[in-house]
């Protein structure tokens, strides 16, 4: 999970990875946004947010592929209590995971 800083306007997140020259760019649209307010300490998101990343049962992967129509990550808007964000969530490797940065 990566957290968008707040008042960004662009149309594109770059993601760099360490040791590494190459980048990618995802298209961002915030009319496209997952919006998920949440009230569960238990969800995925609610973890996620509060710890950076989190392991998915295989109900929590279920339900984050139904949100995103199958895709791998998501611009998701994230609204758990007293926290409010938008986040690039992904399902990624614990090694990949770490070595990720917004660029």
């Amino acid at each position: 999970m990566i957290k968008i800083p707040e008042g960004f306007h662009g149309n594109s997140v770059r993601l760099l990875q360490e040791g590494n020259k190459r980048s990618i760019s995802l298209e961002y649209s915030s009319e496209k946004n997952i919006e998920l307010d949440i009230d569960d300490e238990s969800h995925w998101a609610t973890r996620c947010v509060r710890a950076g990343t989190t392991t998915l049962s295989d109900d929590d992967l279920a339900d984050f592929l139904n949100k995103t129509e199958n895709a791998t990550f998501a611009f998701f808007t994230v609204k758990v209590r007293e926290i409010s964000g938008i986040y690039l969530m992904a399902i990624l490797s614990d090694i990949v995971y770490r070595k990720l940065t917004l660029g």
